[in-house]
Formats: structure tokens, sequence, C-alpha cells
């Protein structure tokens, strides 16, 4: 989702922002559902700066294998993996109107902004680190469907190198699910797509389909499914596990394969879900002309109450 690593700093009293282009995802309406049907937008400007606090944990996993082609299996595992980090996040946020483009960046008419709170982790020996980045800073410039166009991150000037570094990848994990609504009219059981890149992994691309399960007003109960996969053709073996002596080998991807679970619910007067999980897990095969296979697992787990 991200269209590069190169951001636009500038200098703030407690940090530096920094600026991170977004690439334009491709939004597909596949069922324009059933009922009365409107065109769904954000209100959250509505709301003249009233707050929303919202508690996000995110939980990562990643598993590694090399074995044979009469061995693999291509099916991704289900559920949350182990190998990896769960940070919950306490944030704070409002929505002001989006300034003006810089040059580069697209239109723009909301501008959301959230502060990380006294966040914790499942390792507890991370979590003075974690704790340093108290005051993170996160938002993004994007238009009334869900779109951003630029994210914007700005650390405490005093969060250590570790801190700063896992509370930005958890707001990656946060901002790689974007909901974006179709620019058409939708009723109960529509269903669309978002095709994008994945926020801060450049390597993998990624297709949502959320589904309209319900709507009260504002407040709508979507179903979301997760599919991934890699953009790069290739894989070298240099420090892989289980394959030394092979590090000028490089691998091709011979299959991927995504399961998710989850749902979500978002209330248009809020910037961020107010409640709901995702669950989603993929993994990637990667082959030469011999009969070895390196088989990479990553999941991911999002919920907000």
């Amino acid at each position: 989702m991200l269209s590069a690593c190169q951001a636009q700093e500038e200098t703030e009293a407690d940090g530096q922002t920094v600026g991170l282009p977004v690439d334009a995802p491709r939004v597909t309406l596949v069922d324009a559902g059933s009922g009365q049907r409107s065109v769904v937008t954000y209100s959250d400007l509505d709301t003249d700066g009233e707050e929303q606090s919202v508690t996000a944990t995110v939980a990562e996993g990643f598993a590694q294998s090399v074995t044979t082609a009469a061995d693999v299996v291509t099916d991704a595992p289900s559920g949350q993996l182990g190998g990896g980090s769960t940070i919950v996040l306490p944030l704070t946020g409002s929505t002001t109107e989006a300034g003006d483009a810089a040059v580069g960046e697209r239109e723009a008419t909301r501008a959301p902004e959230f502060t990380v709170g006294a966040a914790t982790i499942d390792d507890q020996a991370l979590l003075p680190d974690l704790r340093s980045a108290e005051g993170f800073r996160f938002g993004w410039r994007g238009d009334d469907t869900g779109e951003v166009s630029t994210l914007q991150l700005r650390a405490p000037e005093d969060a250590s190198d570790d801190g700063r570094a896992m509370a930005e990848g958890a707001i990656m994990s946060l901002m790689s699910l974007p909901v974006v609504f179709p620019d058409e009219e939708i009723g109960e059981g529509a269903s669309w797509t978002v095709d994008s890149r994945v926020a801060g992994d450049n390597s993998l691309l990624q297709t949502v389909t959320y589904t309209l399960q319900s709507r009260d007003g504002d407040v709508l109960d979507l179903g979301v499914e997760v599919q991934q996969r890699p953009s790069l053709g290739a894989l070298s073996l240099d420090g892989v596990e289980g394959a030394e002596g092979s590090a000028e080998t490089e691998l091709t991807v011979e299959s991927s394969a995504t399961t998710s679970t989850g749902s979500l619910t978002v209330d248009l007067g809020e910037p961020l879900p107010v409640d709901g999980d995702v669950t989603y897990t993929t993994r990637v095969v990667y082959a030469d002309s011999s009969e070895q296979r390196i088989v990479q697992d990553a999941s991911t787990s999002l919920s907000f109450d």
C-alpha cells in the first residue's frame, strides 16, 4: 500500500513528522446488495472534533521451514501463529479537515490523527522500550470513502529506537486494513473488493473483500476476508535456516494462499473501527529446479474494542 519508504519530514517540538505516500487502492463493487441502497461515506468531520477512544490489539506470527516437493502443503494454516508479539495500543484521536495537498500528494477531505497511550506487550522484557513510545502520533490524509493518500507518523523525541520500531510496526499493521467504501450505492448484502499493497511491506499485494452484513444508521457490520500474495517473484536463500550452502540460489514463487476470518463494526462518525477482529495467515511456497521447497507462513490478528 505504501508506494515507498521515502518520507517528507518536518521538524516538530516532540519529534519529526514523516509523511508516507500511499498508492491509491482499486475498489471494485461485486454485488450492490438488496433493499434500500445509498452511497456510504465517513461523516467524522461532522462531529466537531469529538474524540474517539478505541483499544487496538495487534498480534503477529511467523514460521519458516524447508521441505520437499512431495511433502509440501500449499494451504495456509488457520488461526494465529506464534513466533511474534502481541501489542495492545490505547488510542485517542479525532478528525479535522485536510489541508491543501503538498506537491505530489493527492487531494484529501479528512485528516484523522491518533495518539498512542500506555501500550502493553506480551513480552515484558520489551515493555520499557514500548512505553518510551507513549505519545506516538499517527494520522492520515484521505477522502470520505475511506481511501488513504498519505500516512503520517510522529514519534516522541525521547522514544528509544526499539520502542519507536515496535509502535510503528503495530500502527502499520492497523493501517494495512483500511475500510474503504465503493463510490456506488450499496445495501445489505453488498460486497466489494479493495486491492492494494500492504502498508509497510511492498513485497505483498492484498485483496480485501468486505460484505455489508447489516446497517443501523451510521453503524455498519462488515464481514472481512483477506487474500495476500507476493509482489516479488523470487526469494534468495542467503541466510535461510536449513538452506546452508545454497546462498547463490533464488527460488521462484510456486504458490500462495491465505486463510482469514473476521468482522468489523464501523461507525461512520469515527475514523477507526469501533469493534471487531480479523485474523489472517498467508503461506508462500518457493521452489527451484530441485525438489527443495521453502515454506513461509505469516499471520496477523487485529482487534478493536
